[in-house]
């Protein structure tokens, strides 16, 4: 699993009290504190194994693999460090299918968008790393890859997200926390997940507006490639800020909220983005033909 040098500067985590104990894992830029409270080996401190390969077929994921030929699976679970759980699926040869990194613990945010609603702490698990790939496709000009894909991809994006919602009511949590990497991970998220901060929420969604021309592809590659600027003409920059699932009612009354609809709205009617379609023409054109030459590496 590749590590996240930029994560780093968001999350870290800080033994306050004995490994046994507790682990406080905090945000320092993005105001927001995880704070561990149990530790298991099972996944997740309860599900076997043979309970994920149950869930596996409940969702619909193993019937989409066997599909696509990407079958007979196996799945491993560890817990390598303290509230880390780590999940890893591969064929029987050895080659990965996903991996999902996932951390439990307590959601606090320093700062409050919404002055009269207060949020926290929130028991949530953070999704810190999810990939899931099919090792025997390769992508092609007709079949571009999104930053950081290393393989194309399963189809089996919704039934992964059942299956982390029904972890996550099952565990009795609040929420799924998590800090997308490049825009277009909040792109597909959102479908379900919303920003804690109602102006991020209005930023992707002003993007997605403006870019409706575009392919998902063609406005991911703008966004990493800086060739989307904002309102002032100056280059727009993403940056991962935390998006959520409510899986509690106070949660989803803050996303609910007046206050934090009316935030979003004002941001998404005031956000404007266009695009330099020369600067991206020559990114896909470039990338193009990486891909026709087999010489195409992830971009982090």
């Amino acid at each position: 699993m590749p590590r996240k040098p930029w994560l780093k500067k968001l999350i870290y985590f800080e033994y306050e009290t004995p490994a046994n104990e507790k682990i406080s894992l905090s945000d320092q830029d993005l105001f927001d504190q995880l704070v561990g409270t149990k530790s298991s080996s099972l996944f997740l401190g309860r599900f076997t194994v043979m309970q994920l390969e149950e869930f596996f077929e409940q969702v619909g994921i193993s019937a989409k693999l066997k599909e696509k030929g990407v079958w007979p699976i196996k799945i491993r679970i560890s817990c390598p460090e303290q509230f880390n759980y780590y999940l890893k699926v591969t064929l029987e040869s050895g080659e990965i299918v996903s991996e999902l990194f996932i951390r439990e613990g307590h959601f606090t945010p320093r700062r409050q968008h919404i002055p009269e609603i207060k949020i926290g702490p929130m028991n949530l698990l953070f999704v810190e790393w999810l990939c899931i790939q099919n090792p025997f496709e390769k992508f092609s000009i007709d079949r571009l890859p999104l930053p950081g894909q290393r393989f194309p991809g399963l189809g089996v994006g919704r039934n992964v997200a059942d299956l982390l919602e029904r972890a996550c009511r099952r565990t009795g949590r609040d929420g799924l926390l998590n800090f997308p990497e490049f825009y277009h991970n909040a792109y597909l998220y959102m479908e379900r997940y919303h920003f804690y901060n109602p102006k991020k929420e209005a930023e992707v969604l002003a993007i997605k507006r403006d870019l409706e021309n575009l392919s998902l592809v063609e406005v991911a590659w703008a966004v990493f490639s800086e060739c989307v600027y904002n309102i002032d003409g100056k280059v727009y920059r993403w940056r991962p800020e935390a998006l959520m699932w409510p899986c509690c009612k106070d949660l989803a009354g803050y996303f609910e909220s007046d206050g934090w609809k009316e935030k979003a709205r004002d941001g998404y009617e005031t956000s404007k983005f266009t695009v330099n379609r020369d600067k991206l023409s020559k990114t896909l054109e470039r990338l193009k033909d990486e891909v026709s030459g087999d010489r195409y590496t992830p971009a982090v």
